[in-house]
């Protein structure tokens, strides 16, 4: 991510807005997301639609092992037909998608300067789930 811009006034819960821009693929992107469940210190979801599609992104915690363990799950689900096709033509690029997830959870690790074990889950759909346990295993 290189820059956060929150689009709403006061503290942050279910409602808040906000603009993210991030590198993708190279390329600078900027989407608007939106908080549509803010539950601390449970986790929260986050809402985008984009390009004819509807991605929701959520992230729980829970108490594991001494540590924490963060799951993440992506979902994108296509709106309009051009979306359904593009989803199907830019499906090989699922793995990298999931690698700019990854990349996402490991700037969360660095911030909060803890040791991770990365726990990928298989999906034959859009869903990407990846969960990551946090305590004193290592990588």
């Amino acid at each position: 991510m290189t820059t956060i811009e929150v689009l709403t006034e006061g503290p942050v819960g279910s409602g808040t807005r906000f603009r993210e821009t991030r590198v993708m693929f190279g390329k600078e992107a900027t989407e608007e997301m939106e908080f549509v469940e803010f539950d601390p210190p449970s986790g929260y979801s986050l809402l985008a639609e984009s390009h004819g599609s509807r991605y929701t992104t959520t992230y729980r915690l829970a108490a594991r092992d001494g540590g924490t363990h963060l799951h993440m799950h992506f979902h994108a689900i296509p709106q309009t037909i051009g979306a359904r096709i593009l989803g199907v033509l830019f499906r090989p690029l699922m793995g990298s998608v999931k690698r700019e997830m990854a990349r996402d959870l490991d700037e969360l690790k660095a911030a909060m300067d803890l040791e991770f074990t990365w726990v990928r889950g298989h999906s034959g759909h859009a869903a990407a789930p990846l969960s990551v346990a946090a305590g004193s295993a290592g990588c």
